[in-house]
């Protein structure tokens, strides 16, 4: 299992792979707008995807009252993945472990 930074209190595994592709979009309320864009310009190099917005999108960026300002939930299935923080902060890091479980060397999975 890969090591993440933050390093996440649990861990689910679960069975599939989600697969990154043109057709991949990525949402966010506008209060998680200057997240979206950091993700969207980190997403990039790492995919060779340039994610365009939608509101029922692939990957989807969100907040929840049920976690600390810091904390976040990463759930990856193979229609998508959501990134749930307590604030945009916990939605940033959720972001940097999504980016970490990216195969290297392998563009848009």
């Amino acid at each position: 299992m890969t090591l993440l930074l933050p390093r996440p209190t649990r861990i689910a595994a679960g069975t599939g792979e989600l697969v990154l592709g043109a057709d991949t979009t990525l949402g966010a309320p506008d209060e998680l707008t200057g997240v979206r864009q950091w993700f969207q310009g980190a997403l990039r190099p790492a995919t060779g995807l340039a994610l365009r917005e939608s509101t029922r999108s692939t990957i989807q960026l969100s907040t929840s009252k049920d976690l600390a300002n810091e904390g976040f939930r990463l759930e990856v299935t193979p229609a998508g993945a959501t990134i749930t923080g307590g604030g945009p902060a916990g939605v940033f890091y959720g972001c940097q472990a999504f980016l970490q479980l990216l195969p290297s060397g392998q563009s848009g999975r």
